[in-house]
This record gives C-alpha cells, sequence and structure tokens, in this order.
C-alpha cells in the first residue's frame, strides 16, 4: 500500500501543471523566403541628342518583376502561470518549428541590356510610320527625320515618340521642346548675347542635279569667327516658295568663338516638281534681332516635268 503523503504530493503536482497555460507567439525572424516571382520585361527609350549627323534615341530593355515574398519566423511557446496575472512567463523556442508571415508583393525594376540590333517601328505624333535598327548599344538614329518634321512648327510643346518591336513590345517617349532644345544646345536666356556678324556659312548638297522623286540633302556648315567670349546663338530655317523647301529647321545652338557645327535635313523632291533651278534661303534667327540669310539653288534635271520658274 502506497503511503498517504505520496499519493498527495502526486496529486498536487498534477494540479500545479494542469493549472498552467502555454501560447504560442512569433519569435524573431530567421529569415524571408521567395513563394513566387513573374517576369515583365519592357522597354524604356529616351532622346540623347545629335549624332552622325541625326536625332538619336537609345532603347533598354528592363524588367519589371512582380514578387511575392513571406517572412520564417521563430515558434516561440510562453507558459504562464493564469492564477499570476503579473507572471511574465517562460520563454522557449521551439527547435525546428517556425512560422509563417503573411505573403507581402513587391516590385523591382532592373536595368537588362540595350535592345540592340534590333529592328524598330516608330512614329511621331500623327506622322506616318517609318523603321530603323539600333546599333550594338541600342541606339536607334532617325534617319528619316519623322521627329523633325513634327518639330517643324515652333508652337509644337512636345511629341510623342512610339518605338515598337515585335519580340519586345512598345515604348513611348515624350520629347518636350525644353528637352529637345537643352540636348541640342540651344539656349533662349535673354540674359546672353549673341554675335551673328561673326558667323560664317556655307551649304552643300550631296549631289549636283538630282531627278523628281529624289531625296537631296543638305549639310549647313557653320564657323565662329569672333574672339574672346562673342557667341553665336542660332536656329536656321529654309525659306522658298516651293512648299516642300520651305520650312525646315536646322537647329545650331550655341556657337563658341572658333567653334565649327554642321546640320543636315533631307528634302523629298515632288515627283512632279518643275525642272531647272529652285531657290530657296537660310534664314537665321538670331536672339539679338539680326536675321543674317544664306541663298541657295537646287537643280533638277530635265525629266519631262515643266521648266521651273
Amino acid at each position: 500500500m502506497m503511503p498517504r503523503f505520496t499519493v498527495l504530493s502526486l496529486l498536487l503536482c498534477t494540479a500545479m501543471f494542469a493549472a498552467e497555460t502555454s501560447d504560442v507567439y512569433r519569435g524573431r525572424m530567421v529569415r524571408t523566403e521567395e513563394i513566387s516571382r513573374q517576369s515583365n520585361p519592357f522597354l524604356r527609350g529616351q532622346f540623347l541628342g545629335y549624332l552622325d549627323g541625326k536625332l538619336a534615341f537609345q532603347i533598354v530593355m528592363f524588367d519589371r518583376a512582380e514578387i511575392f515574398r513571406r517572412a520564417i519566423y521563430e515558434k516561440l511557446i510562453v507558459t504562464r502561470d493564469p492564477s499570476n496575472p503579473d507572471d511574465p512567463g517562460f520563454r522557449s523556442v521551439v527547435p525546428g518549428q517556425f512560422i509563417q508571415g503573411e505573403p507581402e508583393r513587391t516590385e523591382e525594376v532592373n536595368e537588362l541590356a540595350p535592345a540592340a540590333n534590333r529592328a524598330f517601328r516608330y512614329h511621331a505624333g500623327e506622322g506616318p510610320e517609318t523603321t530603323a535598327r539600333t546599333n550594338d548599344t541600342g541606339v536607334l538614329l532617325d534617319a528619316d527625320e519623322a521627329v523633325l518634321l513634327q518639330l517643324e512648327d515652333l508652337r509644337q510643346a512636345s511629341v510623342q515618340i512610339v518605338f515598337s518591336n515585335q519580340s519586345d513590345g512598345a515604348c513611348h517617349v515624350e520629347l518636350t521642346r525644353a528637352e529637345f532644345n537643352n540636348k541640342m544646345g540651344i539656349s533662349y536666356e535673354y540674359q546672353k548675347k549673341s554675335y551673328p556678324k561673326n558667323l560664317k556659312a556655307a551649304a552643300e548638297w550631296d549631289k549636283q542635279i538630282y531627278k523628281p522623286g529624289e531625296i537631296a540633302t543638305l549639310t549647313l556648315k557653320l564657323s565662329n569667327r569672333g574672339e574672346n567670349g562673342d557667341v553665336v546663338r542660332l536656329l536656321g530655317r529654309s525659306l522658298s516658295r516651293w512648299n516642300w523647301l520651305d520650312g525646315k529647321m536646322f537647329y545650331l545652338g550655341d556657337l563658341a568663338p572658333q567653334e565649327r557645327a554642321t546640320f543636315s535635313r533631307r528634302f523629298i523632291i515632288p515627283d512632279d516638281a518643275p525642272a531647272g533651278i529652285h531657290y530657296l534661303r537660310i534664314g537665321f534667327n538670331d536672339i539679338s534681332g539680326t536675321k543674317p540669310q544664306l541663298p541657295l539653288t537646287l537643280q533638277i534635271a530635265y525629266t519631262g516635268n515643266k521648266q521651273s520658274h
């Protein structure tokens, strides 16, 4: 027969442990695990300025990743005596057991690489669609002057350019007049002076005689013969009674003393353009108010069309 005091001791111990309560909590975070990742590649474009006689844009590939992650915490058990409201409890970590946090969504945008050696379709504003190919560094040259044509109207504050590729998607570039002027080195700060009398201007066609339907390229060559900081600050514009020769802008910007600059524009000769000599001038809009001009001619060969007059 078991002694009475032994039975009493066992009953007291059992009652004491039965009265304790245990709560489960998250302990310290031990790691973060990735649940899923969704890749969303896209393109970005930016205007670089004037390069090799053309407006240049760089197109770069990016990835916008949609990621779901959750934190992993230690499993923590706190044992308390419910009869003692001030009992801080005994904390213990359960080895090998963890508590998962709620999934959290984040986005990461990472630059991948230039969109090199790819053919792109693009159009500026309401203009026609044209095509060009990027080089090894993802640079595309607007050889067809699609963007310049939309900027001929100086009242145009900005132009939207859309570049698209069959495999990579499309990107939109908003080119504002302010950004364009800045990248082209054109400043309208009235505090600066200009010295157009120091300007030396010449022009050169890529051929001597053209046929109707051809494209004539005119390269304007300028130099500043001034000294001692006499900057020439100019914009050029073609002037002619022929619509297809009139209104082409030449974005020259600031020419420092002894500096030279060139700027080229294309003129599409209509199929019905008359043969003979066609006259135009390049007018320079100078900040000082003076407007020097450079007279030019373009000759079209006789192909059955009427002579110009």
